[in-house]
This record gives structure tokens, C-alpha cells and sequence, in this order.
């Protein structure tokens, strides 16, 4: 499908020699788009808002011939928020939950789904990586050996089915609404209008340790 999109893009970069034995880069990079999905139907689009960020940090020392480490930080957050955009306003007394952001949904066989399933929903990934790299050369032995910690936090917000699904067995059915629900031809589901959104939080750590010797 076609998804209209404004992105902005930026880099910035800078390079450092401190001395012969010293030297160092940083970068950071932006990117931010925003998007409009139409959706199943043409009157309930939603807006995607994302924003993106890295930060790479390098540090490199030569200690001789025969020794150099490297240190390396890095920095990783993209977020993610999407929005209901409704083109029609449909009375707050016809909601399934009066309380929901946005009207809910309902479902009928081969024909476009009318409203919204929930939201509005959030994501925000934040991402830590130190790493430490050392080369040795003796004789005829090269040795490399390091580490790598990455930390990671995810907080994930989500608002499913906010507003209520109702669900048709058949298009008779949905016609003949509200005897369909007595005849147990169709389902509404509804949540808890005072209930907050679903939050994830995540927390997570992943060490690495290598050791390797080429020898020739």
C-alpha cells in the first residue's frame, strides 16, 4: 500500500588525534519520519511518529609494536508512538466502553472493518553496548581478547481493545443486530474502561568474552 512519509535525517561525526598513540572518534545520527496508514478503511488512518538515535563513541591507544587496545561506547534509542487519526466523529453514546479514547470496532465477514481495535500505543528501546578489544603480537603469536556488556531496556505501552470488538458471524446477522446477540451469532468484547494501558518492561544484560591466538 501507499504510505506517505516525511523523514529527517542527520549525521554528525567528529575525529580526534590526541597524540601518536591517542586517537578517537564520536558519531551521532538522527533519524525521525512520520507516517499516515490508512488502515483497513479509509476512515480510520492512524499516525506513526518514530525517532531514532545513535551514539558511537571510539577510543584506540597504542601502547607499542606489539600492543594496541580499543575501547568502544555505544548508544542505541529508537521510540515508536502511534495515534488514531478518526476522519468521521462518531457520538461518544454509540461507544461499546464511553470511556475508550476512541470508538472500538466491529468486525463483519467480507466487509472492511469499521473502527478501531485500540491505541494509542508507545515503544521506547534504550541500548547500551561497552566493549574492550586488545592485540598483542609476540613472536609469532598474535593474540586478541575482550569483552562485550550490552545492557538493554524495553518499556512497551499498549491499549488493545480499549473500545470494545463486536463481532459478526454473518452480514444477516449484523443486520438483524441487536437479536443477532440473542441467537449467540456474535460476540462483543469489552475491556475494562478504567483499566490503564498494558505496560512491558524489560530488562536484560549479555556479557561476551573471546580469546584468540593466530599463530604463524
Amino acid at each position: 500500500s501507499f504510505t506517505p512519509s516525511d523523514d529527517n535525517f542527520f549525521v554528525l561525526r567528529i575525529d580526534h588525534q590526541f597524540s601518536l598513540q591517542d586517537s578517537m572518534f564520536v558519531r551521532y545520527t538522527l533519524d525521525e519520519a512520520k507516517s499516515i496508514n490508512g488502515g483497513t478503511t479509509y476512515l480510520f488512518p492512524s499516525k506513526r511518529d518514530s525517532r531514532q538515535q545513535f551514539l558511537t563513541f571510539m577510543e584506540t591507544h597504542i601502547f607499542g609494536l606489539s600492543a594496541i587496545n580499543s575501547f568502544r561506547f555505544g548508544y542505541t534509542r529508537p521510540t515508536e508512538k502511534n495515534h488514531n487519526l478518526p476522519q468521521i466523529e462518531i457520538p461518544r453514546n454509540l461507544f461499546f466502553n464511553p470511556d475508550a479514547p476512541d470508538f472500538g470496532q466491529i468486525n463483519v465477514p467480507r466487509i472492511s472493518v469499521f473502527g478501531y481495535f485500540g491505541g494509542p500505543n508507545a515503544a521506547v528501546f534504550n541500548s547500551y553496548q561497552f566493549s574492550d578489544n586488545v592485540v598483542l603480537q609476540r613472536g609469532a603469536h598474535t593474540i586478541k581478547f575482550g569483552t562485550e556488556i550490552h545492557r538493554y531496556h524495553t518499556d512497551s505501552f499498549t491499549n488493545s481493545n480499549t473500545g470494545g470488538v463486536w463481532s459478526f458471524n454473518s452480514l444477516e446477522s449484523f443486520l438483524r443486530a441487536p437479536n443477532g446477540t440473542e441467537e449467540k451469532t456474535t460476540t462483543l468484547a469489552k475491556s475494562d474502561p478504567g483499566k490503564p494501558p498494558f505496560k512491558v518492561f524489560w530488562r536484560q544484560t549479555l556479557l561476551g568474552f573471546y580469546v584468540n591466538d593466530s599463530y604463524r
